[in-house]
């Protein structure tokens, strides 16, 4: 369960083959092998499971940060600014480690879509995407704690959405994801 608390992931999958030696190797990254702990600044269960299936080991510690877009806001700046205000804001609550924040917006027809806000609207959003092209921005920032180092990227993918039917709506907008 992912609440507003830090909880742990460990990745306990075993050792697969490295095909280039044929030998077996171990895709974790220890955490001694870490300069600091891994911290995520997000509550998303699809971002704990990019990193748990990395191997990598870390804690959750949701950031309380407001998504807002200000006026005139490119959304690559938005994605950025957000990415960065989420990795300052957990970090100045830890002691030490590595914090990860993350932020992604969809973009169609030059509108930046925001979370739905019930399923009616990831209704009304699925429809809007489906069957057509659309921008999907991601914004990263990873912040050193302590030392107050700053890294960050934002990356803008082309995602063809196939054409849904009304069921798979339906059946979609109910996960609430």
């Amino acid at each position: 369960m992912i609440g507003r608390g830090p909880r742990s992931c460990q990745d306990e999958r075993p050792s697969r083959l490295d095909s280039s030696a044929g030998r077996p190797y171990d895709s974790r990254v220890s955490p001694a092998r870490l300069p600091r702990p891994l911290i995520l600044a997000s509550a998303s269960p699809r971002r704990a499971g990019l990193l748990e299936r990395l191997g990598l080991s870390f804690t959750i510690v949701p950031s309380e940060v407001e998504e807002v877009r200000r006026p005139g806001e490119p959304p690559e700046e938005f994605a950025r600014r957000i990415a960065r205000e989420k990795a300052l804001s957990v970090a100045s609550r830890v002691g030490s480690g590595l914090v990860i924040g993350c932020d992604t917006i969809v973009v169609v027809d030059g509108d930046a879509l925001g979370k739905p806000s019930d399923p009616a609207e990831a209704r009304r959003m699925l429809g809007r995407l489906s069957g057509r092209a659309h921008q999907v921005i991601s914004g990263l920032a990873v912040a050193e704690q302590p030392g107050g180092r700053m890294e960050d990227a934002v990356v803008s993918t082309k995602v063809w959405f196939k054409t849904l039917t009304a069921g798979e709506i339906e059946e979609y907008a109910a996960t609430g994801e």
